[in-house]
């Protein structure tokens, strides 16, 4: 399994894509007991606390927060930024961008409550199995509001047809995908022409099966302001709602008179078994962590560990991450495998690698109240669990208009988030993050979370091994000879005729890494 003896670039790169940060000190945990351990030690490492107790604790749920999004934002953040069960937050982050639910546009009171809800139940089934996820995110009752299967009634005689958004939406964007595909994530072709997974009748057929879902407020006794229980209790289904007709799917027909509870486990378990959800799956936890153009070979080994791993289990989702992060196409040094392996690190990952690495991970309020970073002309262009839409904050087959990835047939989802505002907003942020710290919520006088360069300080005198230092916590190792030049040159540049030389080599140094190709693009 991996590489080990591991060295410093070895034991960096994987920290980097299994979790947000390769510090000094994580790296060297993680030579002295090897992957496998650190791996079972993750997966063994409870949840702290869950988001919905943490706004809970917070006394969130409260009339004056009874409709904002906001408790959400910071619900998020404190989840990323200071839980200890790192590789189960970065799934977790990882499906929130397969399965999406956006606090954008969530009609429900407590929307907070309602993403807070759903965010758990991601990192609840991080690790377990697909199915028990695909049923949990069926019956939230945000996502039943996102997708509008609340409240899904029966047909009726004055035309009324049940809603098809999440019918559609479970098996485009959650389970199958558009095209039927090759174990290796390759469409397979009929007359030189993709194969079209679903059709109309589908859609209509599994929104007919899955109707009769509203909300459970039975546990709601006192109907006070502050009753927020009902964002996370599993839908429930009303009896005289449901449609009772038949319904065919995929070979498989739900029986006239099924209840729709009955119904709705045929519906799972029919998709959980699409034999597409292996590699549409796989392939796009393995764009998220690793790298966004994986080789037919490198989605073939992890989608047969998904549809049978060595247990026989299907879907078992542990068993699927250890495979892609211990996939030799993972752990084998990109100078000496493929130059396209790699992928640009989504911006809310950058802003937490850089709390991980350079802070306490701790709220100076205690509050954690670090605002949305979706505006693209002031921050980073997104934000935790606030995608614009169900299709996520970009496409996993966008392709750059530009011939280097046209002719080659490449992808770079994330490069869909970037244009000219977008890249400025970023280089703005990042900048005042590094010199700093992150603002408490609005407030740029107030810090939330306080820079610590305690360690790089000890280097401020020495700008080649200070840049080497960055280059392995940050890059991985993979700096270019011609980026380490540039940055020394500069560090030199600035020398003691400015009171704050010694704190702006610092920041200078994290600066223009952090803003450098070898950076962006993790390999």
């Amino acid at each position: 399994m991996g590489i080990e003896p591991l060295n410093d670039i070895n034991a960096a790169r994987f920290l980097q894509q299994a979790q947000f940060s390769s510090t000094k000190a994580e790296i060297e945990d993680l030579k002295s007991i090897g992957i496998s351990r650190w791996l079972n030690e993750q997966f063994s490492m409870p949840i702290e606390i869950t988001g919905y107790n943490w706004l809970l604790k917070e006394g969130h749920n409260t009339k004056k927060n009874q409709y904002s999004d906001r408790p959400g934002d910071w619900m998020a953040w404190q989840q990323l930024l200071s839980s200890k069960d790192t590789l189960r937050k970065r799934m977790a982050l990882a499906l929130s961008e397969t399965m999406v639910l956006s606090t954008i546009g969530l009609s429900l009171p407590h929307p907070s409550f309602a993403a807070a809800a759903y965010w758990d139940l991601l990192n609840k089934h991080a690790f377990g199995s697909f199915r028990d996820l695909l049923k949990s995110i069926t019956l939230n009752i945000g996502m039943g509001a996102y997708l509008d299967l609340r409240h899904s009634r029966r047909a009726n005689d004055s035309g009324r047809r049940p809603d098809e958004n999440y019918a559609r939406e479970v098996m485009q964007l959650f389970t199958i995908g558009l095209v039927e595909l090759n174990l290796d994530g390759t469409p397979k072709l009929r007359n030189g022409k993709p194969i079209e997974t679903y059709n109309q009748e589908t859609v209509t057929n599994i929104a007919r099966a899955l109707t009769g879902w509203t909300v459970d407020n039975r546990s709601n006794v006192d109907k006070s302001d502050t009753y927020v229980e009902f964002t996370r209790n599993p839908m429930i289904n009303i009896r005289s709602r449901h449609d009772t007709r038949s319904a065919s799917f995929f070979g498989v027909t739900v029986p006239e008179g099924t209840s729709g509870e009955q119904a709705l486990d045929i519906v799972i378990d029919t998709l959980f078994n699409h034999p597409n959800v292996g590699p549409f799956i796989s392939k796009q936890i393995i764009q998220r962590l690793v790298t966004s153009n994986p080789s037919p070979n490198y989605v073939r080994r992890v989608a047969t560990i998904f549809n049978s791993d060595n247990k026989g289990e299907r879907g078992n989702l542990k068993s699927v991450l250890e495979a892609i992060l211990t996939d030799k196409e993972a752990r084998i040094l990109p100078d000496i495998y493929e130059p396209t392996i790699g992928k640009v690190r989504e911006p809310m990952v950058r802003l937490i690698q850089w709390v991980h690495t350079f802070s306490n991970r701790q709220s100076e309020s205690g509050e954690w109240m670090v605002s949305t970073t979706s505006s693209r002309k002031w921050f980073l262009n997104q934000s935790p669990l606030r995608a614009p839409s169900v299709f996520n904050f970009f496409d996993m087959d966008y392709t750059p208009n530009t011939d280097a990835f046209i002719d080659n047939g490449m992808v770079a989802p994330e490069l869909q988030l970037h244009n000219v505002t977008s890249t400025v907003g970023y280089i703005n942020h990042i900048k005042r993050v590094i010199e700093k710290g992150i603002f408490y919520g609005f407030i740029e006088t107030v810090i939330e979370i306080a820079p610590d360069y305690r360690t790089e300080m000890k280097l401020y005198d020495q700008p080649e091994e200070l840049v080497d230092h960055l280059n392995l916590i940050l890059c991985g190792g993979q700096m270019s000879s011609k980026t380490i030049g540039l940055i020394r040159f500069a560090l030199k540049e600035l020398t003691d005729n400015s009171p704050d030389w010694k704190e702006d080599r610092i920041h200078l140094a994290i600066f223009m890494t952090m803003v450098s190709p070898d950076y962006l693009v993790q390999k």
